[in-house]
């Protein structure tokens, strides 16, 4: 993949995928020129601006220079370490077994508090994320990492899905789909991709476990690992998948039983 991107992004592939625009560019100007030679100066400068497409391209996709990784400066780390926190204190509030230990998608706080009971795919994935990133920080225990992730898996276990898919939308009280009932690809998409980071870092935090002997630990943290892998990968994502047109349908409307027309390209994309 990264070879093809180098490939496709040099001056001559730029120049033979999109020879047209110069050469429509260059018959309009002379086009125009001819008919109106009054509008000379902004004739030349708008389709200069468009024949030069693929020079533009070329040059806004040149690789860059390999500086190393970007650190930030301290006082920017603190600030994105207090924002963490911040972020993390609002899931530790709000995840509760009220909540079946889902995520509500919201909190509101002004003009009052008002808790938003439902959730998504992302929400789940985000929560489970940032749980391993504040047991990293040292802001929980393991421990205390084992007990949300085994409610909270224990919860997705008997929620209702379609095709391995949690639907996009679920009461958290009741854990009830929410209609319309909507298979969401990138929600999908997602869930996979947190659940699949969590359970490496489940691995790592095993490891180190085993490190120093403590082997039940090391064992809690392999199974919530192997149970959030093997979620991770139940959804089936070919039916969702155009092979001609080699892209995503944006979803599955269940109550219709048909996927959904539009698709992600570059037009709509997250």
């Amino acid at each position: 993949a990264a070879v093809q991107a180098q490939t496709s992004s040099r001056l001559g592939t730029m120049l033979a995928r999109h020879w047209m625009e110069p050469v429509a560019a260059l018959g309009l100007l002379v086009g125009v020129l001819a008919l109106k030679p009054g509008f000379a100066g902004l004739t030349v400068a708008l389709l200069a601006l468009w024949g030069g497409a693929p020079l533009w391209a070329w040059w806004v996709s040149r690789p860059r220079a390999n500086q190393g990784p970007a650190m930030p400066s301290p006082a920017d780390a603190r600030l994105l370490h207090a924002i963490a926190f911040e972020s993390w204190q609002r899931f530790e509030r709000c995840v509760t077994a009220g909540d079946n230990h889902l995520p509500p998608d919201n909190l509101q706080i002004s003009p009052h508090e008002m808790l938003a009971h439902r959730t998504s795919p992302t929400n789940i994935g985000l929560y489970l994320l940032s749980t391993a990133c504040a047991c990293e920080f040292g802001w929980i225990t393991r421990q205390q990492l084992i007990v949300r992730l085994q409610a909270t898996l224990g919860t997705l276990d008997h929620m209702e899905r379609y095709r391995g898919h949690f639907f996009n939308w679920y009461d958290t009280q009741t854990c009830a789909p929410l209609a319309p009932r909507y298979v969401s690809t990138v929600d999908s998409g997602n869930l996979s991709g947190h659940m699949l980071a969590t359970a490496q870092a489940c691995l790592e935090m095993a490891d180190k476990a085993r490190r120093v002997d403590d082997h039940p630990l090391a064992m809690e943290l392999q199974v919530l690992a192997d149970r959030l892998e093997q979620m991770a990968w139940q959804p089936e994502f070919a039916f969702l998948y155009h092979p001609k047109r080699h892209l995503f349908h944006i979803g599955y409307r269940w109550p219709d039983q048909q996927v959904d027309p539009g698709f992600y390209d570059l037009l709509a994309s997250e």
